[in-house]
């Protein structure tokens, strides 16, 4: 197994999503290697399969809510220069013949947009036609298992379902080191954090950056229940207007990640 480690890269979201690839990967001969991975936004699929990508080397495409068959195809072909006709019986071929030749997973983040437009079969023939033996990942909304029982012949061929994990104080303590480095965060504020954010990574990193702020701005190294005073807590009610945008994952985990 590709081992990934050091700060935000060890999230219990990754792990549960390292794990899964890794199982769909190790699957014996003649077990289906398609996996599911579902949970609520913000609880940190994204990022868990940008780390996928650089430690599996994992081909990904994240499908957009208005998307066509084609749209959706190009997107894989153009990203990693598959050669392939514009029709997409074409590009279903190639991109299924590339996935056998290199032997790396196809992760599909937002799948299920796929589900919504009756398109999820492409999912199935890409497997199917990379000889059923390269692992497809299949990430997105808490429903996507479920939905998936409507179409018997992908729901037969998932073996593998995780539920990504919500964000809990060791998730925290470690997003800390990332989005508050040098403070020293009182357990209360930290407890609370985590339980306004119901579980959403994306939350606790907006509220841990808001925390960094505010030590800044008032030259402290330690922040506690206190000082964060009558500021808003983000927990999907009401977005605390002083809280600093997360830069996109990928770029978090280029900054934080490494592979050895």
């Amino acid at each position: 197994m590709a081992q990934v480690s050091g700060g935000i890269v060890q999230l219990r979201s990754v792990e549960a999503m390292t794990t899964l690839v890794q199982e769909m990967i190790d699957a014996p001969i003649g077990q289906h290697r398609m996996g599911c991975y579902h949970g609520p936004s913000g609880a940190g699929k994204t990022f868990a399969t940008a780390v996928c990508e650089v430690a599996y080397n994992a081909l990904v495409v994240e499908v957009i809510e208005n998307t066509s068959k084609l749209d959706f195809l190009t997107s894989i072909t153009e990203a990693y220069d598959i050669p392939a006709r514009r029709d997409a019986a074409s590009q279903i071929r190639a991109i299924a013949s590339f996935l056998d030749g290199e032997q790396v997973p196809l992760i599909i983040d937002d799948a299920q947009y796929l589900v919504k437009r009756n398109m999820i079969g492409m999912a199935r023939d890409i497997y199917n036609l990379a000889g059923s033996i390269v692992p497809v990942i299949l990430v997105g909304e808490p429903k996507l298992y479920d939905h998936l029982r409507g179409t018997a012949n992908i729901y037969n061929r998932v073996t593998g379902r995780v539920q990504a994990p919500p964000c809990n104080m060791a998730d925290a303590t470690r997003l800390a080191q990332v989005y508050a480095p040098g403070v020293d965060i009182d357990p209360v504020l930290m407890t609370e954090i985590v339980q306004q954010a119901n579980g959403s990574v994306a939350r606790v990193s907006g509220m841990l950056g808001t925390v960094r702020n505010a030590a800044q701005a008032q030259g402290v190294v330690s922040f506690s229940r206190e000082d964060w005073g009558k500021r808003p807590f983000m927990n999907g009610d009401m977005i605390p207007v002083n809280a600093e945008p997360r830069s996109s994952a990928r770029v978090e985990l280029m900054a934080t990640r490494s592979v050895g």
